[in-house]
């Protein structure tokens, strides 16, 4: 019978379209209602597993900073902006060296009576480079004779040898996910197992540790003439995981 069928005809106009909407808005909740009520799948195993590797980090990132202090807001201004400029040029100027600008701020000095006492200037400079020979010479130049003085430094894994790692680690990942199902489904009493869902994540690496010898002062660099800053790339730890759910069988 049809699902409406048993609605009078002389019902009223109004109370036979209102009697049909409940019946039709009760039949399409029904599946869903159903559906809530389904149990959850059986024999299905969620795992996880991931695979890693320690890579030479292949650039290095440096950050020089010119800092002046003094009264005179527009000298102390001018001075870091020909001091940074000079240092871009140079850095340009060297093959295998990519240099930009970074950070730069003015601020209001202070003396113990909290009475402004002068401005401080801070300009940044960015290095990066392949070539850790080539950056740490023109390192030195700039801290001997340049006025700037290195603030931080780490190391990087480029773009190019992360891909070339990332296909190795999903290799890798997908076989400890493989092993693991196997160990897990045959202590668990199945014989065999179907892959329903699985998610690949993301090659995520930390940037190298930076390392004392990397950050010198003006003042050590003065007594080091030109001598080039020495470059040692630390270990980036990479790690790509996989995740997912299979379905066990007898």
């Amino acid at each position: 019978m049809d699902s409406i069928a048993w609605i009078s005809t002389h019902t009223p106009r109004k109370a036979r379209l209102g009697l049909a909407l409940c019946v039709l808005a009760a039949s399409t909740l029904a599946p869903a209602v159903r559906a809530q009520d389904r149990p959850a799948p059986v024999e299905v195993l969620e795992l996880s597993a991931n695979a890693a590797s320690d890579v030479a980090a292949d650039v290095a990132v440096v950050t020089l900073s010119v800092i002046r202090e003094g009264s005179d807001v527009a000298a102390l201004s001018q001075d870091v902006d020909k001091t940074l400029s000079r240092a871009l040029q140079d850095s340009k100027d060297t093959p295998g060296v990519l240099a930009a600008s970074g950070g730069y701020s003015t601020q209001p000095r202070f003396d113990k009576s909290s009475q402004q006492s002068g401005w401080t200037v801070h300009g940044d400079m960015i290095l990066k480079s392949h070539d850790f020979a080539g950056l740490g010479k023109l390192i030195g130049r700039l801290t001997s004779a340049g006025g700037l003085q290195v603030t931080s430094s780490t190391f990087e894994v480029s773009a190019e040898l992360r891909q070339r790692e990332e296909a190795d680690l999903i290799t890798r990942a997908i076989a400890a996910f493989t092993a693991k199902t196997n160990t897990a489904v045959k202590a668990l009493g199945y014989s065999s197992w179907v892959i329903r869902n699985l998610n690949l994540g993301t090659v995520n690496g930390q940037p190298a540790p930076v390392r004392p010898m990397f950050l010198r002062s003006n003042a050590m660099s003065a007594g080091l003439a030109a001598a080039p800053m020495p470059l040692e790339p630390g270990l980036v730890h990479l790690q790509l995981d996989v995740s997912g759910s299979v379905q066990m069988r007898h």
